[in-house]
């Protein structure tokens, strides 16, 4: 295991703000020792990378059994794009995963609408001047 120096692309390089909920557990986590920016947040138990294959098993192991068989990363990433692109935009969500664009965003992190936005007055507009509740045009 080794620890990639580079990400996928050039949009991969960026500061990511934390919200004031994770400094804080980050905080609590490491009250005795400050990490420093070139060490690992969350390192294996010896210290170490740690490995894909493991966390996905302990991840596995930790939802066993439980309602919560279907969270995975992915299902992560998809909350916080689609939370993000209903508060802001999807131009932010693909910037704070890191895409280079809002396309991969869209198709595949951001949520589809289950409803749709109120749009009703201005399709009132085809139903004539009559049936306008609002002031007349």
């Amino acid at each position: 295991m080794y620890r990639q120096d580079h990400p996928k692309t050039k949009a991969g390089f960026r500061t990511v703000k934390l919200p004031p909920f994770a400094e804080k557990t980050l905080e609590r986590i490491y009250s005795s020792t400050r990490p420093k920016p070139e060490e690992m947040l969350f390192p294996s138990s010896t210290g170490t990378v740690r490995s894909p294959h493991n966390f996905r098993r302990q991840w596995r192991d930790a939802r066993a059994g439980s309602a919560y068989q279907w969270v995975t990363p992915h299902v992560f990433r998809k909350s916080v794009a689609t939370l993000i692109d209903r508060e802001y935009s999807s131009k932010h969500a693909a910037a704070q995963l890191g895409h280079s664009g809002t396309a991969i965003t869209e198709k595949h992190y951001i949520a589809k609408a289950a409803e749709t936005p109120d749009l009703t007055r201005a399709l009132d507009l085809f139903g004539g001047p009559d049936s306008l509740e609002g002031p007349s045009r």
